[in-house]
């Protein structure tokens, strides 16, 4: 598998609030998060020379209350937030998983027969998702 990932760190957009609970979000904001999906296929096809099969977006969110309860069954109270992650991604022939992330300007690889920990750094965290993956029977 192809991926690219991409982090939205320059997005410090500060939301306007509406008068009571409610916010809004600004058609700036939009734009900006839309803008980010655009970036993808060109980066992508500049990175491994195809383009993208799926793109896919995973909002961030934070824990007001109950940080790592919620799989103990204890009550959590998680809020999104206005981060978000992009993944580029193709699947490949082989069992290889090919990253490059656009923040880190860095690349990695591994193979889903070998999944055990290298160690530390952000690919890790990837490979543990293939690991959950595989363990699951997706994989």
């Amino acid at each position: 598998m192809h991926m690219l990932r991409m982090l939205p760190k320059a997005y410090s957009a500060r939301k306007e609030r509406q008068v009571g609970a409610h916010s809004t979000m600004q058609k700036k904001d939009i734009i900006f998060d839309m803008d980010l999906r655009a970036k993808l296929t060109p980066a992508f096809e500049e990175c491994f020379g195809t383009i993208p099969h799926l793109i896919v977006r995973a909002p961030g969110r934070v824990n007001l209350i109950g940080e790592h309860t919620d799989y103990n069954d204890g009550l959590v109270l998680p809020m999104a937030i206005d981060r978000a992650v992009w993944i580029a991604l193709r699947r490949r022939r082989d069992r290889q998983v090919i990253v490059h992330s656009l923040d880190l300007d860095a690349s990695a690889a591994f193979s889903l027969d070998q999944l055990q920990s290298k160690g530390k750094g952000w690919i890790e965290y990837l490979r543990g998702i293939a690991w959950a993956l595989q363990k699951a029977g997706y994989a």
